[in-house]
Formats: C-alpha cells, sequence, structure tokens
C-alpha cells in the first residue's frame, strides 16, 4: 500500500518548526518543578530537590545537558505535543485528548453492539490487544519506554495510521464498517490508549482482508499486535 494516498492530518509548518526548537529555560523549569523531588535523573545521586534549590546557579548547566535528562526532555517534548496533539487525531480516539471523555469509549461500544443486537444485524467486533509491557521499548527510531509521558501521545499518533489504513480500504471495498444510522458514517475502530475496537458487518471475505491489513500495519508501525491475547465477537452469528 502506498501510504503517502492515505488521509491523514498534518501539523502546520508553523507548529513543526515549535517541536524542533530549542528548549527555553521556562520550559525546562517548568518541567524540573514536574517531577518527583526524591528522583534522581542519573547515577550520581543529584535528586530533583537539588536541582531545584541550585537552579539560580546550575541552570546553564542544566540546559545544556537537557537532552541527557531523559526524564526531562521527555516531560519538556510532551507539554509541547500536547496542545498539538488533537489537531492531527480524529474523534475516534478517547483518552490522552483535551475535552474527550474517558467513558465515551465504553459507552459508544456497548452501545453499537446494543444496537446491533436489537437490529439483529450480523457483525463482527475484534479487540486488538498490542506486544506491551511498561518496561518494554516503544518501538520507534528514538527509543521511548511506555512508562514516558510522551509514549501516549506517540500510541495514539501510530493508531491514527491504522484508522486512515481502515479508511483507505473501506474507500477500495475492502472491507466495510458498521452503519448504525443511514445518514451517518460507518464506524470501524474506536481508540482508546493502547486498546483499539474495530467493528465490521460478518464478512468472511472482508475478515480476511482485514487480517491482512493488520499485518502490513505491523509491519510500517513496527508495533506488533498479539493475536493471541487479542479477542474477536460475533454479534447475531451462529
Amino acid at each position: 500500500m502506498d501510504i503517502s494516498s492515505l488521509d491523514l492530518n498534518y501539523l502546520s509548518p508553523d507548529q513543526a518548526a515549535g517541536l524542533i526548537q530549542s528548549f527555553h529555560e521556562s520550559e525546562i523549569f517548568s518541567a524540573l518543578n514536574s517531577c518527583n523531588e526524591t528522583k534522581a535523573p542519573g547515577p550520581d545521586g543529584f535528586n530533583y530537590f537539588f536541582y531545584k534549590r541550585a537552579w539560580s546557579f546550575i541552570k546553564n548547566d542544566i540546559i545544556d545537558l537537557v537532552n541527557g535528562i531523559y526524564k526531562l526532555l521527555s516531560k519538556c517534548l510532551s507539554a509541547r505535543l500536547a496542545p498539538l496533539i488533537s489537531s492531527v487525531i480524529s474523534d475516534h480516539q478517547h483518552v490522552f485528548i483535551e475535552d474527550m471523555n474517558i467513558m465515551d469509549y465504553a459507552m459508544i461500544s456497548n452501545e453499537l453492539i446494543h444496537f446491533a443486537r436489537k437490529r439483529k444485524d450480523k457483525l463482527l467486533v475484534l479487540k486488538l490487544d498490542f506486544h506491551k509491557a511498561p518496561s518494554d521499548p516503544f518501538p520507534l527510531k528514538k527509543t521511548s519506554s511506555l512508562g514516558d509521558l510522551i509514549s501516549p501521545y506517540l500510541f495514539v499518533l501510530t493508531a491514527e495510521g491504522l484508522k486512515s489504513i481502515l479508511q483507505k480500504l473501506k474507500d477500495l471495498g475492502l472491507i466495510n464498517g458498521f452503519v448504525y444510522f443511514d445518514d451517518h458514517d460507518q464506524i470501524s475502530v474506536l481508540q482508546f490508549a493502547d486498546d483499539s475496537i474495530l467493528f465490521l458487518p460478518f464478512d468472511l471475505e472482508h475478515l480476511w482482508n482485514l487480517t491482512r491489513i493488520l499485518r502490513c500495519f505491523e509491519l510500517i508501525a513496527a508495533l506488533k499486535i498479539n493475536f493471541h491475547k487479542s479477542s474477536l465477537l460475533g454479534i447475531n452469528v451462529s
């Protein structure tokens, strides 16, 4: 698949440039103040309490070393990315995004399943489980662990790619989403943190197409799906 043809949202040139600018003193100090004072960022034993109290005369050294103090780097980057993330993801994502309620995910999922049962629609619901552990590296070129503040944002950006791929498949007629009202768009995926739920009408050929494209997604995103822990639920399917 030519991923350049996917319908993706992009940051403006000014927004993108803002992410790669050198960190300002105020950004680093704000990140420093948000750290647990009892924790030490490196093996030298100096904790954040020391850095906060000594800021006035060692701040230039900290600013020079911010790229080597990963905790601070992660906090500074996530603070920059947070206000921009909503401009590049769609409304199917229901966590980490301002003004989106965590409970919307469960409510919408349950309502769709209830609606399918009531109308006797044959529906397949696939819950994807991704290989993950708190200490595992997030598989990007610049390594980030899943416990880092920036990791949730990286994950939802990756999940946005999956949503765009699924939309491309629908445009090509290779899969369909769930139509709950004729005058509404089909729903094919809901994303909640690191959980993805996919909805598609009961069609084995479309299910095979979806399986193949998920394998392709693994290669593109370098994010492994644990098919053994993923689950498939059939609604009104014997």
